[in-house]
């Protein structure tokens, strides 16, 4: 029977949450936007808090966010430089998913653990999205640190032993890989969160606006 790749590594690894993104299409900070009631950083610090969070991104306020934040050490280079840094910095398993997923479940980590035979496992979005997209959710050991800094995932990933992990549903039922990166993203949760007896909102400051 395969070993997962956490417990061939002790049970160690680090969650990532990456929150470097300007927010430009959306037109206000998407972690600041509200479910429930309660700003997004601090709903996913309370719901991952198991995992030992840490957020990643440059040196913004960061409000609401309770746990660690490692700024980019070369700030608007992308997350991809942003992880490389995480990894030298730690040593140890990744895991990582961006701040716009916010509805991904934990099951979809765990099989990505589970599964993950390679340096890097990244999640399969093409399973819903054609070949243009790239969704940053994986894991990632420190073996796949490459040399020399590389500004992005697709490049990155044909440099180290890829193992892709198709996810096609989760208990939840939520199709967590649609972002909150527009307004029509926003909305379509809006509705969807509202049938399931939640909200979500746009961060207090500009509610009036919306």
């Amino acid at each position: 029977m395969k070993k997962s790749a956490l417990s061939e590594r002790g049970g160690t690894r680090v969650l990532c949450i990456l929150a470097g993104g300007r927010s430009r299409r959306l037109g206000v900070d998407k972690r600041y936007l509200r479910f429930d009631g309660i700003p997004m950083l601090s709903w996913l610090y309370v719901r991952w808090q198991d995992w030992g969070p840490v957020l990643l991104g440059p040196q913004l306020d960061v409000r609401g966010w309770p746990g660690p934040v490692w700024p980019d050490r070369i700030p608007r280079y992308g997350p991809a430089h942003a992880l490389q840094d995480a990894l030298r910095r730690i040593r140890t398993t990744v895991v990582f998913f961006p701040v716009d997923l916010p509805w991904i479940s934990p099951y979809v980590l765990r099989l990505l653990l589970e599964r993950c035979d390679g340096d890097t496992c990244a999640y399969d979005g093409h399973v819903f999205h054609n070949t243009v997209y790239f969704i940053p959710v994986g894991v990632l050991h420190p073996q796949a640190v490459p040399a020399q800094p590389v500004s992005r995932f697709q490049t990155w990933c044909t440099m180290s032993r890829i193992d892709r992990v198709a996810v096609q549903r989760t208990p939840d039922d939520i199709p967590w890989w649609r972002d909150v990166d527009t307004v029509e993203d926003f909305r379509f949760w809006q509705t969807f969160w509202i049938r399931r007896g939640h909200r979500l909102d746009w961060p207090a400051t500009v509610r009036s606006a919306a």
